[in-house]
């Protein structure tokens, strides 16, 4: 008990003040009132967000805004790892890893479009993470290689580097990129799980609720997604399941077959999730607002899993995950409006999304 008091309280007491600071909920509402991102910028001017929102009037490019937010989210978590030590720290950094794995994501497709597909095209990324992350990767340089040889040599000392001298000739053969970018999220949620052993058993019995609920919410929408825009026949090829998720894969499968989104969906709730089944989507409604439907339910409950974290044992990892998640959702939220406001979307409009 001494060793997990020591641990935590420090860490615990910096982040039930950040918690008193994230944006209230009539905070939200103002800044949907906003008729610009100038308004919006203005009522963020004497909070965290000042700088980021700062940069849209100095360029008038709101992927720069969305890339400074991103970048936030980024340091949340590498600061909460700095206050740690031992197993818990390697488990933040793990959660980092997710954001690198995706910022190799983005640059593996810059890389396919031109060199793979040969499509010229397409412009150089400006919004690629330059920072160290878990592991010495030039994301630039990796987006820039000009052959496959060259891509792996830019991977070297990285686990990336086998999990891509694997999969690159299938990614030559069949012009897709598509399982490439679920081997990589694979890869990821298993090296989660893995720092999740790690951890002492209190804060590793929390720490793999939110795995289960994170994965489960990912097989949902992918299952969903892929229900309703291929034929059976269609989606056999494709292995799109996340391990480490509550739902069985026997389950997971029968969704995978069925002709129906929302039957999918009503299979995949009830084995876990049963309470949200009233939120679920209304048919008759085109495919892309059910959809939408579906990405705020699942929104909604990992947000709900997430507070929950804050009523439990506040000496451990949970009041930390707790305060990543609502963070998470609070920058989310801030570029949905930014990004509103961009297009001149009603303030009803954008509520409908967060």
């Amino acid at each position: 008990m001494a060793g997990r008091l020591k641990r935590y309280s420090f860490v615990n007491a910096k982040i039930r003040t950040r918690l008193g600071q994230l944006l209230s909920d009539k905070k939200i509402d103002d800044l949907l009132k906003c008729r610009s991102i100038e308004e919006v910028a203005s009522e963020l001017q004497q909070s965290r967000y000042a700088n980021a929102l700062d940069i849209y009037s100095q360029t008038g490019d709101i992927r720069a805004v969305e890339f400074a937010l991103l970048s936030m989210e980024i340091e949340t978590l590498r600061e909460i790892a700095s206050y740690l030590d031992s197993a818990p720290a390697d488990y933040f950094r793990c959660l980092v890893q997710g954001y690198e794995v995706d910022m190799l994501k983005n640059a593996l497709r810059y890389w396919f479009d031109r060199v793979v597909r040969g499509d010229q095209r397409e412009s150089s990324p400006s919004y690629l993470y330059r920072d160290f992350l878990v592991h010495r990767l030039d994301f630039f340089a990796i987006a820039g290689a000009s052959s496959s040889q060259e891509l792996l040599a830019l991977l070297e000392g990285t686990p990336y580097q086998r999990l891509l001298q694997r999969s690159i000739p299938t990614v030559e053969q069949n012009q897709r990129i598509f399982e490439l970018e679920l081997e990589l999220d694979t890869y990821y949620y298993r090296t989660l799980a893995e720092g999740i052993r790690g951890l002492d058993k209190k804060d590793r019995k929390t720490a793999t609720g939110i795995l289960q609920v994170e994965v489960d919410l990912q097989n949902i929408d992918r299952i969903v997604r892929f229900a309703a825009f291929y034929k059976k026949e269609e989606r056999q090829g494709f292995d799109i399941f996340l391990p480490g998720g509550s739902i069985s894969p026997a389950v997971l499968r029968k969704a995978y077959s069925s002709d129906d989104a929302l039957e999918a969906l009503e299979l995949l709730l009830e084995h876990g999730y049963r309470s949200y089944r009233i939120f679920k989507p209304a048919r008759g409604r085109r495919v892309f607002d059910q959809l939408n439907e579906v990405e705020l339910l699942l929104r909604r409950i990992l947000q709900e899993e997430a507070r929950r974290l804050l009523w439990g044992y506040p000496f451990s990892i949970g009041t930390l995950l707790a305060f990543v998640f609502l963070t998470k959702k609070e920058i989310d939220s801030i570029i949905k409006i930014v990004n509103a406001k961009y297009y001149g979307l009603t303030a009803e409009a954008i509520r409908e999304v967060l």
